[in-house]
């Protein structure tokens, strides 16, 4: 570490004199590797693409790596995205180097959550995750799609969900896999 203190002092020669406004150029090849590498970010949950529906707060859990870094939790910590405007999201790592949160409320629709880290010396790392927040009754019938624990086996269709009429449409719309029974 040494090594990058005298690289980043200035000299007598550099621009004139050793209180010069600007310091010299640092030749990054010149530090040691540790500091080039970033912080390693990555989401466990949720997963790219996941789905949840409305009123079910995905559950955030990132994890963080970073060689060189006895004290995980003095890493600084950036939510972004759906993640940036919630007041409760953690400020540092736990001594494992996880962050974790549930994120409520969320507006039907796409979202991106993502954490940046950084350090005091200018390592950083970052990563997000996209997910969607779904309709848990698209059609407005008040049956919740059977996709999300519902009894609604077509939340497209209004007519369609169990105990609905069936009609003889060449559609199950009562959810008991038979089609126009009775007609």
């Amino acid at each position: 570490m040494i090594w990058a203190l005298i690289a980043c002092s200035p000299s007598l020669s550099d621009k004139g004199s050793a209180d010069s406004a600007s310091p010299p150029e640092l030749d990054d090849t010149a530090l040691p590797t540790e500091t080039r590498d970033a912080i390693a970010v990555a989401f466990e949950s949720p997963a790219d693409g996941d789905t949840f529906w409305e009123a079910q707060a995905p559950y955030l859990v990132v994890r963080v790596a970073s060689e060189g870094h006895d004290d995980l939790t003095a890493l600084h910590l950036a939510w972004t995205g759906a993640a940036a405007s919630y007041d409760d999201a953690p400020t540092e790592l736990d001594a494992k180097g996880t962050a974790s949160f549930l994120l409520p409320d969320l507006a039907v629709g796409p979202h991106t959550a993502g954490l940046e880290v950084s350090d005091g010396s200018g390592r950083r790392g970052s990563d997000d995750v996209s997910f969607e927040v779904l309709e848990r009754d698209v059609d407005g019938d008040g049956h919740v799609d059977d996709n999300f624990g519902g009894d609604d086996c077509d939340d497209d269709d209004p007519k369609v969900y169990a105990g609905a009429e069936e009609l003889c449409d060449g559609v199950d719309n009562d959810c008991d896999k038979e089609i126009d029974e009775g007609c």
